[in-house]
């Protein structure tokens, strides 16, 4: 007798339990329907904006780019020049040791 009640609520809990996990995952499934339908009548009315802000970024980055240029091309220079004195002394050096 006992038994047959544990086995009758243990099948009760168990049917609670899918129909609570169905019910817990339809709700995020309403959630993101309606917020892509939300996005479906928004995207229209933002996409202008949103083309500006990305011509405004790429106008940024030419000029962040630019400015990085302008910055390293000193160092560049620095580098060339002093390789070029160093190959010249080493060549120097060894027409007037060696010969050429």
């Amino acid at each position: 007798m006992i038994w047959e009640i544990l086995a009758k609520s243990r099948d009760g809990a168990l049917i609670l339990l899918a129909v609570e996990g169905l019910l817990l995952g339809a709700v995020p499934l309403l959630v993101l329907y309606y917020v892509t339908k939300g996005l479906r009548r928004l995207l229209p009315q933002v996409r202008p904006g949103l083309r500006r802000a990305h011509e405004g970024f790429l106008r940024a980055q030419a000029v962040v780019e630019r400015l990085m240029e302008a910055v390293r091309a000193p160092f560049l220079w620095g580098h060339g020049v002093v390789a070029g004195l160093r190959a010249l002394a080493s060549r120097v050096r060894r027409i007037l040791c060696f010969g050429r």
